[in-house]
């Protein structure tokens, strides 16, 4: 799952040749927090932490199909889903 910005909505309370302005800083913006590109992009973990957590979630239960204990899938599917 990827953080989505919708633009549509602004018109309630942006006058339209703002929204219309303001439309291309939106999409760098939007660009740089996807890429963590910007300023603080170190910071920008939390946005692909949806993904992030259901692939290992995944992971750790193939590694438990495998015969591992719990806590051993959980390191391996940490470690598995770090290399990638």
């Amino acid at each position: 799952m990827m953080l989505d910005v919708k633009s549509f909505q602004l018109q309630s309370f942006l006058p339209l040749p703002y929204e219309e302005v303001l439309a291309p800083r939106l999409k760098r913006a939007h660009e740089k927090l996807q890429s963590g590109s910007g300023a603080g992009g170190e910071f920008t973990g939390w946005v692909h932490l949806p993904r992030d957590y259901d692939r290992m979630l995944r992971t750790i239960a193939e590694f438990e199909d495998q015969g591992m204990d719990h806590e051993q899938a959980e390191i391996e599917a940490f470690y598995a889903n770090t290399r990638e």
